[in-house]
């Protein structure tokens, strides 16, 4: 199981003098679903870009299972945190479905043998073994988000499922971003 805590986390962008996140405190584990809701420009992408290092906090602190997130790379945190970009288009950029889901894991140095176990698996889960071999933007735009999402756990993140909170209505823990917070 994964915990994620966020501790008094501020981040301003360097040409803002705003504080776009303003001592921001949470936890969550893996097998949770939670939802960071709020209005465009509220800083939703923000929070969610510290949760692996791709931003670091102005001040306050990011922790995976008891680790600083800056205290390791992005790419380390590869392997426990996915992250899938709200356009699947801004994330796929290779040839083929296999492709996709090979990239991460071949730049971990995981074994080929462990990787293609990993390809089976995920294309079984989703369905996708028959698109292994076509061109990602020639996908639906729902298949396109299934593949980027399940790409990242070829990786073998572990970390929750990613997907519009209203698919789980009653089931989610939703978490305002914003001024009104």
């Amino acid at each position: 199981m994964v915990t994620v805590k966020i501790e008094n986390l501020s981040y301003s962008y360097k040409d803002s003098a705003t504080s776009v996140l303003h001592d921001i405190s949470l936890s969550f584990s893996s097998g949770e679903r939670v939802a960071i809701i709020g209005q465009n420009g509220t800083g939703k992408t923000t929070l969610t870009k510290h949760l692996n290092g791709i931003l670091t906090p102005d001040t306050g602190r990011v922790l995976i299972d008891n680790v600083n997130v800056e205290n390791k790379t992005t790419a380390e945190w590869a392997s426990k945190v996915g992250y899938v970009f709200q356009n699947p288009n801004d994330q796929l950029f290779l040839d083929t479905v296999k492709k996709e889901l090979v990239f991460g894991p071949s730049h971990l140095g995981i074994p080929k043998k462990e990787i293609q176990k990993r390809i089976r698996f995920v294309s079984e889960l989703v369905g996708m073994q028959e698109e292994l071999a076509e061109h990602p933007l020639n996908l639906t735009d729902s298949e396109k988000k299934i593949l980027c999402n399940r790409g990242s756990f070829s990786y073998g993140s572990k970390r929750c499922d990613y997907g519009r909170a209203d698919r789980w209505s009653g089931q989610v823990r939703e978490i305002p971003v914003g001024k009104d917070s």
